[in-house]
């Protein structure tokens, strides 16, 4: 069981949200063609996997972390699938086996501001102005 499941909608908001102590993802992005979920503000606590994103057909799509807390997951925090993306600014991911896992392909994007405290390097760091 997922605590959010994103399988039609092309862009979702979740802000000011406790997502927690789900057996599968808690947010599973699984959209059409450049789905897009923004979550600000948020704590993402002892699921399977953090956010998992992963498009239909192996769509393209995007999760974006504003100030998120993603913590406790027993295999990522976060999980990007092939050719899409996680972009991150001012996120902590802590005390999951992986922070960030990347397939063949997905891209990281960090805008430098984030803490990690196990495994996942960004593809392409953006300096904050």
């Amino acid at each position: 069981m997922n605590g959010v499941r994103i399988l039609t909608s092309a862009r979702v908001t979740i802000q000011n949200c406790s997502i927690r102590n789900f057996s599968g993802n808690g947010v599973d992005l699984a959209g059409p063609l450049g789905a897009r979920v923004v979550i600000v503000d948020s704590i993402i606590l002892s699921n399977n996997v953090g956010l998992s994103i992963a498009g239909i057909g192996g769509a393209s799509n995007v999760g974006i972390l504003l100030r998120t807390i993603i913590d406790n997951h027993p295999v990522a925090s976060v999980s990007v699938g092939a050719g899409s993306a996680v972009i991150m600014s001012g996120a902590k991911l802590f005390g999951s086996a992986t922070d960030v896992s990347l397939a063949a392909g997905a891209n990281f994007i960090s805008f430098g501001d984030n803490a990690l405290q196990t495994t996942g390097t960004p593809t392409n760091t953006i300096p904050l102005r």
